[in-house]
């Protein structure tokens, strides 16, 4: 559970980094037909803010799969079924 909490905080952060970035989400989310919302961080904090990554994190699972593919800097991100 650790290391797909660990990877989902890791893109979620690396995928709102820049502008640029943010656009090629917004067209992942069109090609996997979600509608794009803005992944959410978590922040030590916020009690809740692991549970609602995780949860905007599955629920756009298919849109941030497609993006990390294409981003070969960041393909190591990708979950697999077995992470």
């Amino acid at each position: 559970m650790y290391v797909t909490f660990m990877y989902t905080a890791n893109a979620c952060q690396k995928m709102s980094s820049s502008s640029q970035r943010k656009e090629k989400f917004a067209k992942a989310c069109s090609m996997a037909s979600i509608q794009y919302l803005q992944l959410i961080y978590n922040v030590p904090t916020r009690w809740n803010s692991a549970y609602t990554m995780l949860e905007r994190a599955l629920h756009m699972r298919q849109a941030i799969t497609l993006y990390l593919m294409e981003e070969s800097d960041l393909a190591h991100l990708t979950l697999s079924n077995t992470k």
